[in-house]
């Protein structure tokens, strides 16, 4: 599985298919796996990226608090990458 890392933070993602990236995020409580029923359908036409938010899944789990600022600038730096 792909990670990123941003300020000593690793952070996990999938990404299938091409095209025109479609970002599919999770809510508080999931992960990048809420989404796998989907992926096939919507990788057909686009490059779907699945990233674990900070704090879920196979991301980092560093000691709190997170903001959405925070979450917001993981995942332009996972785009970035």
């Amino acid at each position: 599985m792909p990670q990123v890392e941003r300020d000593g933070v690793i952070l996990s993602y999938e990404s299938s298919g091409e095209g025109t990236a479609l970002v599919l995020l999770h809510g508080l409580g999931g992960d990048r796996h809420v989404w796998d029923e989907d992926v096939a359908v919507f990788a057909t036409r686009h490059r779907v990226v699945q990233p674990d938010l900070r704090g879920f899944g196979e991301s980092a789990k560093p000691a709190g608090p997170y903001s959405t600022e925070m979450f917001a600038a993981d995942l332009l730096a996972l785009l970035d990458a």
